[in-house]
């Protein structure tokens, strides 16, 4: 019980999640998060450039690819860190119960 308080730590020194998938969902979610952080400067690129005085096609259709771009990789690392999750979790539940099953046979053979 000693990381309850500390989720990173615990994702070093757990057993059932030796896999780095804890680490695996902090990334995408870190990542998601510089996306939707960057989708907001995607917007004001997008508005500086049709609100210039002269309006270059070019850069329009750059600021435009660059928020349908950040917002694609948004939605697609949280897909990624839910679709990693729901394994971690799933895992995280055979763990538990597989250690119930053992700690009920030692103690039916204490009896």
């Amino acid at each position: 019980m000693i990381f309850v308080h500390f989720p990173i730590a615990r994702s070093h020194f757990s057993p059932i999640t030796s896999n780095g998938a804890e680490r695996r969902i902090l990334a995408s979610v870190l990542g998601a998060v510089t996306c939707s952080i960057g989708t907001q400067y995607g917007v004001k690129m997008l508005v500086d450039s049709l609100a210039a005085a002269h309006v270059q096609i070019a850069a329009v259709w750059i600021a435009f690819a660059t928020l349908a771009g950040l917002i694609v990789a948004d939605n697609l690392l949280r897909r990624l860190a839910m679709y990693v999750g729901s394994f971690t979790w799933r895992g995280l539940q055979l763990g538990c119960n597989s250690g119930f099953v053992l700690i009920t046979a030692a103690a039916k053979c204490l009896n």
